[in-house]
């Protein structure tokens, strides 16, 4: 999680930067656009560098935990009894092996880290522009909490249709 905090700090390191840059613009304090450039580029270059850095690890650390729960999962089938797997169908576990693993790492690893980083960038956001207009960030708080009940409905019938699909369609892979 300390990844996400940084990627999300990395997504508002340019506008904060060209915030402050614009400021000391219209106070005298920047005289040459140049000079902007010149401290705008690098960072620039510094943050997709950094993105590509915490991308990787991301990649790399996802390899390594779907190829721990794929051997955890296949161990313990192979450990069960021959009638079992045979009653089964050894291709439906299997396959039913590859979407645990999956979903395991999408909600524990991928679920986690983006949602600290969907907090980060919402409070750092609202708080920057709370520091701009006070209206602006009174309207953006309301139509947060519109969004989430929103998601929530959704999310609630597509959770319904979700477990009526896999109902019927359980069966037929068997």
């Amino acid at each position: 999680s300390l990844l996400s905090i940084v990627t999300a700090l990395l997504d508002f390191m340019i506008p904060v930067a060209i915030s402050i840059f614009l400021n000391w613009y219209k106070a005298g304090m920047l005289y040459s656009f140049w000079a902007f450039l010149g401290v705008l580029l690098p960072l620039c270059l510094f943050s997709y560098l950094a993105k590509m850095l915490l991308n990787h690890l991301f990649w790399v650390y996802a390899v390594r935990f779907k190829t721990a729960q794929h051997e955890k999962l296949y161990e313990r089938m192979l450990q069960a009894d021959y009638h079992y797997l045979t009653k089964q169908e050894p291709t439906y576990l299997s396959e039913r092996i590859a979407i645990c693993a999956n979903t395991l790492y999408d909600v524990y690893i991928e679920g986690v880290s983006k949602g600290v980083i969907a907090i980060a960038t919402v409070l750092t956001a609202f708080l920057l522009v709370l520091r701009e207009n006070f209206m602006v960030a009174f309207f953006l708080a309301a139509l947060l909490v519109v969004q989430i009940l929103g998601y929530k409905r959704l999310n609630q019938a597509l959770q319904n249709r979700s477990m009526e699909l896999q109902k019927r369609t359980a069966s037929c892979f068997k």
